[in-house]
């Protein structure tokens, strides 16, 4: 009805949206806890289970990428982290030595008790996209020889009320070019 304030139709897939407006959100939230051992003394990154998220996004538009992690590490050992869109990582430090890792972020695990929340946020504003491919973001890790990384739990689990089990998420926003 007129004036009614509000608007109840559909936009159809050939709509234009203004510069900078969020055309759509995609979101995974990873709740159950993951564990990985590392057992190289190289970079060999890995997936982090059930990190991940798809999104179909048009041509011209940019990605916000969102992420919250729930992350520990053996006591006294490095862990990195990083971005990735497909197969590439993004998000991550290009200088350095050949044997140092590009990395969104680096951990070093300080207590067996302790969990650090990590975030993540990157714009990607030349991911592709024909508005007909699905492009996947996710989160990867790797660590120190020896060391065990958790997510969404202490190395060591206890317990008592004090001690919690976590939730980790990444979100994705397409935004009009």
């Amino acid at each position: 009805t007129p004036n009614s304030g509000s608007f109840n139709g559909t936009i159809g897939s050939s709509a234009t949206f203004p510069s900078h407006h969020i055309i759509q959100v995609k979101s995974t939230t990873k709740t159950d806890t993951t564990t990985h051992a590392n057992s190289t003394t190289s970079i060999d990154y890995s997936d982090i289970s059930g990190m991940s998220v798809s999104i179909t996004p048009k041509s011209g538009s940019k990605i916000f990428v969102s992420a919250m992690l729930s992350i520990a590490v053996t006591q006294g050992y490095m862990m990195n982290y990083r971005l990735v869109r497909g197969s590439t990582a993004i998000c991550v430090g290009d200088q350095g030595t050949s044997n140092q890792t590009r990395a969104t972020g680096v951990l070093r695990g300080i207590n067996e008790f302790v969990a650090f929340s990590v975030p993540i946020m990157f714009l990607d504003a030349s991911p592709g996209g024909d508005g007909s491919t699905s492009i996947t973001y996710k989160v990867q890790w790797d660590g120190e020889n020896g060391g065990t990384m958790h997510l969404n739990r202490p190395q060591t689990e206890v317990d008592r009320y004090d001690f919690g089990i976590t939730a980790s998420t990444i979100t994705v926003m397409e935004i009009a070019g």
